[in-house]
């Protein structure tokens, strides 16, 4: 038989701490009958074989693995909900944000939208960033943070979402590109995923800096609602003949008409609250006349927030 390659264990003894598996020990077992000859074995002929059949090895000891290129592309149409970072002089009514999506070492970035408002920022990108991948790949995870842009200091991290390529829909649409074929109509038009709407999460307006910083990276790790973020994303296998030499991340403006039917059907609710009374809430020292402390409850969700004012006093 060929070498094979064996694992060397001890025995699990209570009183000796170096038990259990010890290494890897590659061995030949060959049973002889009568009149029957040891067969030899040729290392170096063995070890191409192997070689050839695990990783791809050619007889010229050139490396001949099974890369395939493809293009990850990530639709960027708009978001909404937001709200500004800061509140200064410069910036208090306005924000400039853009998308920044991170793969396997490739990143890609929007052009900064500048909007202006106080509340219910709803800036539109409408851009494809394009990342090439090479499978297989060392990660799977793709990261698209959505960031909003200063001038006078370091960007600041608005929320984050993750994906997983596996989950990434994978089309080869593009293969034909003649005119009687449809491909001119397909370059024309999206064809792609229809767009769906995802929620941001990350720290409260006034807990940013390091304090923030976590909230922001991760969203499961976050307690406020940020705004949402439209997108759509596939996995090209061969993209159209202008984006065949770029071998580069980059980003490029919508080749279709962006149209609001895409968008995935969306609902609305309405949060009510009953509010009955409260319990083992701690003391407050209060200046007011007859020791007694005035009470606020205060609901919110994301930028909307209801306050109750008018709260009985809890006198002492």
């Amino acid at each position: 038989m060929s070498f094979t390659a064996s694992g060397l264990a001890e025995g699990f003894k209570t009183h000796s701490r170096a038990t259990g598996f010890r290494g890897f020990l590659k061995l030949s077992v060959t049973v002889l009958g009568p009149n029957d000859v040891q067969q030899a074995h040729d290392l170096d002929a063995e070890y191409q074989k192997e070689l050839v059949e695990e990783v791809g090895y050619g007889v010229d000891g050139m490396v001949k693995p099974n890369f395939t290129m493809c293009n990850l592309v990530i639709f960027v149409w708009e978001a909404e909900d937001l709200n500004i970072m800061e509140a200064n002089l410069f910036s208090n009514t306005r924000i400039e944000a853009y998308v920044r999506v991170s793969f396997c070492g490739s990143q890609a970035i929007t052009s900064v939208v500048c909007v202006r408002g106080r509340a219910r920022l709803a800036p539109e990108f409408n851009e494809e960033l394009w990342l090439p991948v090479t499978e297989p790949t060392e990660t799977r995870r793709i990261s698209v943070g959505l960031w909003n842009y200063s001038s006078h200091t370091r960007d600041r991290p608005i929320a984050h979402l993750y994906f997983d390529l596996d989950d990434i829909e994978r089309s080869s649409k593009y293969i034909s590109g003649s005119f009687l074929g449809g491909g001119l109509l397909e370059q024309n038009n999206y064809m792609g995923p229809r767009p769906r709407w995802y929620n941001l999460y990350g720290a409260p307006i006034r807990i940013q800096g390091k304090r923030g910083a976590l909230q922001n990276r991760y969203g499961n790790e976050a307690s406020t609602y940020r705004g949402r973020l439209l997108l759509s994303m596939e996995l090209l296998a061969r993209p159209p003949n202008e984006q065949r030499h770029k071998s580069m991340a980059h980003r490029r403006p919508f080749h279709f008409k962006p149209n609001t039917r895409l968008t995935s059907a969306s609902a609305k609710y309405h949060l009510r609250a009953l509010v009955v009374m409260g319990s083992e809430i701690p003391q407050f020292r209060s200046p007011a006349i007859g020791n007694c402390t005035k009470m606020r409850l205060v609901i919110s969700i994301g930028a909307d927030v209801i306050s109750v004012v008018d709260c009985t006093a809890l006198c002492r």
